[in-house]
């Protein structure tokens, strides 16, 4: 279960990063998945890494690096209840 966080006493800096995340958040996606893959059948799993790929865009503004996405997508997969093993080195994440 995730802390409820206290929104009522935000400040300014704080308001205006939670507008943007949820502008791109919000935003009309375009999305290419293969449809052979059995990620999307799962919308957990598809929600959990859209969203995480959206967020590292909006706050770094650069191309995933290789950790980042593996982090997003184990992340995701969790999330949506896949097992998942841990990373090995130069090697990423395994399902």
């Amino acid at each position: 279960m995730h802390e409820q966080l206290d929104l009522k006493n935000i400040t300014q800096t704080e308001q205006r990063r939670i507008t943007e995340l949820l502008k791109a958040l919000r935003s009309e996606k375009k999305v290419w998945i293969n449809p052979t893959s059995s990620f999307l059948k799962n919308e957990v799993f598809m929600e959990e890494f859209t969203s995480r790929l959206l967020c590292q865009h909006v706050f770094m503004g650069t191309p995933l690096m290789q950790n980042s996405f593996d982090s997003a997508f184990i992340t995701s997969a969790e999330a949506a209840g896949f097992h998942t093993n841990t990373p090995l080195p130069a090697k990423g994440f395994g399902i």
